[in-house]
């Protein structure tokens, strides 16, 4: 399975994901389809990240599809266009992005710093209330250091049933995390050839399906 086959996949389960978010609240099937999709962007950014000749404009590209995403993001699940109870997917990538570039500069002169660097980044995803917020970017940072296909997918599977744990003592009465382990099955038929380019694809439809997914939640509500 190649990389753009693997985004794909991705792409289609967070817009069923977003879909049952915000149209269909009462079927929980549409957010665990949804799990699977953000691990698949999380191993993807670390493959793009390894393999790109331009990290700045690569940073750059994510820092953009941020803030043009943010309104349509805000309304969609909030139906306000400035809220910042909680921050789009690009955030944390954009974070996560940083914390690998920040770990791949410093970590041979100075390890400790290059790794307080990652867990203060990842803290400030919390702060910011990003997408999957310090979660998603530890996962990123993990992922990046594990070698092995097969050792990427027990990281996924191992994480998302912590997750799941720690929200059950939390008190959740649903944990949907522990579906997110599904992802694994995908990444790990990787083939690491990237496949026919679907390069801007993601950054397009992310904002567009939530422009959309708001104009059709008005609709139906009118």
């Amino acid at each position: 399975m190649t990389s753009n086959q693997l985004k794909w996949i991705a792409i289609i389960t967070m817009i069923i994901d977003h879909v049952g978010a915000v149209l269909f609240k009462e079927y929980v099937l549409f957010r665990i389809i949804g799990r699977i999709a953000f691990p698949i962007f999380a191993f993807l950014l670390t493959e793009g990240f390894s393999h790109t000749h331009d990290k700045k404009k690569y940073a750059l590209r994510l820092g953009v599809f941020a803030l043009v995403s943010e309104i349509p993001f805000n309304l969609a699940f909030y139906n306000n266009p400035w809220d910042l109870s909680h921050q789009n997917i690009f955030f944390t990538l954009l974070i996560g992005l940083l914390c690998l570039w920040i770990y791949e500069t410093w970590h041979e002169r100075h390890r400790w710093l290059s790794i307080g660097g990652v867990y203060l980044l990842a803290l400030l995803a919390d702060v910011l209330r990003t997408d999957y917020g310090l979660f998603g970017v530890l996962l990123i940072f993990i992922l990046y250091q594990t070698k092995t296909l097969k050792g990427k997918a027990i990281v996924i599977i191992t994480m998302n049933v912590l997750l799941a744990g720690l929200n059950l003592l939390a008190g959740a009465t649903v944990v949907l995390e522990i579906y997110a382990g599904l992802s694994a099955i995908f990444v790990f038929m990787y083939n690491g050839k990237k496949g026919k380019g679907i390069k801007y694809v993601f950054y397009l439809i992310y904002p567009f399906h939530l422009a959309l997914l708001y104009l059709i939640k008005l609709f139906l509500i009118a």
